[in-house]
């Protein structure tokens, strides 16, 4: 299942990637990086992936195959 979500936060784990509706993901670091223009890691740029599992532990998913865009969708700081 592909999900749809922005960019977060950086944890050492990975991206964090919220999903609007209290859900968040988490994506692997160079993989969003090797996906994307360097002015596209930022929190609230657009991001794509498959989900690929559900972290029991950290309650969030675990996501495959993420694809960042030069799309900003959320801007924390107007919130």
């Amino acid at each position: 299942m592909v999900v749809h979500g922005w960019i977060e936060i950086f944890y050492p784990q990975g991206v964090i990637v919220k999903f609007g509706n209290g859900t968040l993901g988490l994506a692997d670091h160079a993989a969003c990086r090797a996906s994307a223009a360097s002015e596209w890691m930022y929190p609230g740029y657009k991001i794509t992936a498959t989900v690929h599992g559900y972290d029991e532990v950290n309650h969030w998913l675990v996501l495959d195959h993420p694809q960042v865009f030069g799309e900003r969708v959320y801007d924390h700081r107007q919130s």
